[in-house]
């Protein structure tokens, strides 16, 4: 390191920055505002983004009963048992209870 900067004048004391002109000023604002309305614009779009980001409450029943669906033609035990709640919804009583010989129940 030089002891004597450029910066410096003789006696240890820094230079004033040199004045801007009234334009420089006005494009110095102008930028700062460009970036701070950018900056604003990037967080809204970040918050819009992770608002729709998430799944409502109608998709994820839709969801459910798909998965539902896909049980139903998948398993035969998960089809028993929704063929027996719901005649026990509309019956009141287990209507499937002596069809084991038949290999339903």
């Amino acid at each position: 390191l030089e002891e004597d900067s450029e910066d410096e004048y003789e006696d240890g004391q820094v230079p004033a920055r040199p004045k801007r002109s009234p334009e420089a000023k006005k494009e110095l604002e102008e930028k700062l505002r460009r970036t701070l309305a950018a900056r604003r614009q990037a967080k809204a779009d970040e918050k819009r983004a992770s608002e729709s980001g998430s799944s409502s409450f109608l998709e994820k029943l839709v969801l459910l009963f798909v998965v539902g669906f896909c049980l139903y033609l998948g398993s035969p035990f998960f089809r028993l048992t929704v063929k027996r709640a719901f005649v026990s919804m509309i019956y009141g009583e287990d209507a499937l209870e002596g069809m084991e010989e038949y290999g339903v129940g």
